[in-house]
Parts: C-alpha cells; sequence; structure tokens
C-alpha cells in the first residue's frame, strides 16, 4: 500500500510525506476500524508494518525507532487509534448521542464505572 505513495512522489520531506500518508492510506487504513479491528497480534502487526514503513522513509527521521518517530510527528500509532475509537463509540452509545446497537450501559462501581451489554452475555 505504502509503496505505491514511495514509488510515486519523490520528496520525503516531512510535511508533504505526512500529508500524502494521511490522505491516501492512513484514511483507508482507519475506515470502519469499529467493525473489523483486528485484535490477533500479528494482524496488528502487519497494519502498523504500513505506518512504521512510511515514517521510516521521512528525512531526518530514518534513525529514530518507530515509537521516538511517532512522538517527533506526533502522531499515535494506528492500534492505539483503533482502540481510542472504540471507547469514544461506546461513550457515544451510552449518553444517547448515537444508537446503542450493542445495548450498553455504565454501572457505578465505588467511585469508577464499568460498561457492561445488555445483549451479549
Amino acid at each position: 500500500m505504502s509503496g505505491v505513495l514511495l514509488r510515486t512522489f519523490s520528496t520525503r520531506q516531512e510535511e508533504p510525506m505526512m500529508r500524502m500518508f494521511n490522505s491516501y492510506i492512513k484514511s483507508k487504513l482507519e475506515y470502519c476500524s469499529l467493525v473489523w479491528s483486528p485484535w490477533h497480534q500479528n494482524e496488528i502487526n502487519k497494519l502498523e508494518r504500513i505506518q512504521k514503513n512510511v515514517t521510516s522513509k521521512i528525512y531526518g527521521l530514518d534513525q529514530l525507532d518507530y515509537h521516538q518517530r511517532l512522538k517527533k510527528l506526533n502522531l499515535y500509532s494506528l492500534e492505539r487509534r483503533r482502540e481510542r475509537y472504540l471507547i469514544i463509540n461506546a461513550w457515544q452509545q451510552i449518553e444517547g448521542l448515537t444508537e446503542n446497537v450493542l445495548g450498553l450501559k455504565a454501572r457505578r462501581l465505588g467511585r469508577s464505572r464499568r460498561i457492561v451489554s445488555a445483549k451479549i452475555p
């Protein structure tokens, strides 16, 4: 997926590379991630490898490891972004902002709240 981007454009500067990655690749990787979010580590690694590859090609970042590159570029890993989307979607369902298809409810347990689903045993 990232190979086409890297073969088509010759620039390796940070700003255009990140714009192209966000526009052409990341949007495809995150599309419907609430529905198909992988949980097997090898599948997560395959997806993460795409972002890892693109960020390693940016001038000045090739000597940094993946997590240092993410920090320098103010990015999150794709896995963390998917987890964040799941949490936000669950909160929206509980608060009634979106349709509560899973029947999610919040229960108090001391000072914290737990999310339970009435439809899933």
